[in-house]
């Protein structure tokens, strides 16, 4: 219960202690059932108050981390541990492929901006092509 007061959430505290989310959720129910009314309030506002604080500073930590450098211009510098996928998308390999560990602030991907705009020309140029290939003479005169 230390880490729920702590602020972290169910999912968090699963991963911490290799248990499923709904176990845990259930467990800290349990738990604020079995406390008098006023205590119950007491525990959801300790819980709120440290999940705030947790999330204003993982803001920050972000924040300093890429004040210095961009995503972008991280990943420009360092395409040795990045593949590129056929979208245009730039993904981290694995760490099984780069030979190291990655620290938390490594970008993980940088999606391509102009993927949807590709992506709508080619599907309106297959709709086209059916178009004119059901169009064409050959079924043309099956039509009439």
């Amino acid at each position: 219960m230390d880490l729920y007061n702590a602020g972290y959430t169910y999912k968090d505290i699963g991963r911490i202690m290799f248990m499923s989310e709904n176990t845990i959720k259930s467990i800290v129910k349990n738990w604020i059932d079995s406390l008098p009314a006023p205590n119950r309030e007491r525990i959801r506002k300790i819980h709120r108050q440290a999940s705030f604080s947790r999330r204003d500073t993982r803001k920050a930590i972000d924040y300093e981390a890429k004040k210095e450098i961009g995503d972008k211009a991280f990943i420009l510098k360092n395409r040795s541990i990045y593949n590129t996928k056929r979208n245009g998308d730039i993904v981290l390999k694995d760490e099984s492929e780069i030979g190291c560990s990655v620290s938390f602030d490594t970008p993980r991907k940088l999606i391509n901006e102009n993927k949807e705009i590709e992506y709508k020309n080619l599907k309106d140029e297959e709709i086209k092509l059916e178009v004119l290939s059901f169009y064409s003479r050959k079924n043309r005169d099956k039509l009439n």
